[in-house]
């Protein structure tokens, strides 16, 4: 509950500089959901993971709108500003 309080926080504060700012100053924000890193695989990413195994069942991906796990990839895109036409698609456990 704190996670998604915190993450409601910063898209609602993100809203209100737009709001308060627009035409002048443009604000955006990056709220990803479950996107597939090591922390996601099951460890901390200061430590190899199990054997590279996945710790997200196989229905995890359904929960999720677009209905696939993130890639840190199309997050870096966002970041610079270079959508691909076609994002890359991570692959379903």
């Amino acid at each position: 509950a704190p996670y998604a309080a915190a993450k409601a926080g910063v898209i609602a504060l993100t809203k209100a500089i737009a709001v308060e700012n627009a035409p002048t100053i443009r604000a955006n924000t990056i709220a990803p959901t479950a996107t597939d890193t090591e922390f996601l695989r099951g460890g901390t990413g200061r430590a190899p993971t199990h054997g590279g195994e996945r710790h997200v069942d196989a229905n995890a991906a359904k929960l999720i709108p677009m209905g696939r796990i993130g890639l840190p990839a199309l997050i870096d895109q966002l970041k610079s500003g270079k959508m691909a036409a076609t994002p890359p698609v991570a692959e379903t456990p």
